[in-house]
């Protein structure tokens, strides 16, 4: 036997991250969701996919500037 730790490691990178973040978020809502919505908002439904899109953005933004300052 070595003495080498065995296990996983405990890092993960910016690319990592990202897509870990972004399969969350869309694997939890496509599929429920666009029913939902359509039937309570009708023809508009695009407009809250618009707003949603604008608001996700600065979280976005946020996560780059955190990953830029904490490589």
């Amino acid at each position: 036997m070595s003495d080498a730790k065995q296990g996983l490691q405990r890092n993960i990178s910016l690319f990592a991250a990202i897509c870990i973040m972004t399969g969350c978020v869309v694997g939890a809502s496509v599929f429920i969701v666009p029913g939902e919505l359509s039937a309570s908002t009708g023809p508009t439904a695009w407009l809250s996919y618009l707003i949603g899109a604008i608001l996700i953005s600065f979280s976005c933004f946020m996560f780059a500037q955190v990953g830029a300052i904490l490589p």
